[in-house]
């Protein structure tokens, strides 16, 4: 099980042992991304106590930046699974990249006054849909359309 101790360390597939530091058990954090929000709009204000108002273009440009940054650790990766020269696996730093990327797409829907969650629960919907997929976010995680028409 991956997921963080008291102390705040993360560790990668720990299989439930204790932490090292602080003998804490490591436990999954769950997220929402109503917390996201908040956490955000909260860091924003320390981020810019001044207030500079910035448009779309920055928080499209800062997600931009944080998928490259993706881009160039799994690059690396691919390189140090050919053996070839600058190849690199640091699954850290790559877990931490793909954080980044979620965080600046939530800034992103934020300044497009779009809740992320939801438009997120209505595109996995949609493409189970047009693939003909029971799996379903939401209420009925699992349940298509037409098993609830059936009664099923």
């Amino acid at each position: 099980m991956s997921g963080y101790c008291r102390c705040g360390v993360y560790h990668e597939e720990d299989d439930g042992r204790l932490c090292s530091k602080c003998r804490d058990v490591v436990e999954p954090l769950n997220l929402s991304f109503g917390e996201l929000a908040a956490a955000n709009d909260a860091r924003g204000l320390e981020w810019n106590p001044k207030g500079v108002k910035f448009g779309i273009e920055f928080a499209l440009l800062e997600l931009f930046g944080e998928v490259g940054e993706l881009a160039n650790q799994i690059k690396k990766q691919i390189r140090s699974e050919h053996g070839l020269a600058g190849g690199s696996i640091d699954r850290d730093n790559m877990r931490r990249e793909l954080a980044d990327v979620v965080i600046t797409a939530d800034l992103l829907a934020r300044k497009l006054n779009i809740d992320l969650g939801s438009a997120v629960v209505e595109k996995f919907n949609l493409t189970s849909d047009k693939h003909g997929f029971k799996t379903r976010l939401g209420p009925r995680e699992h349940q298509h359309p037409e098993d609830s028409r059936n009664g099923a």
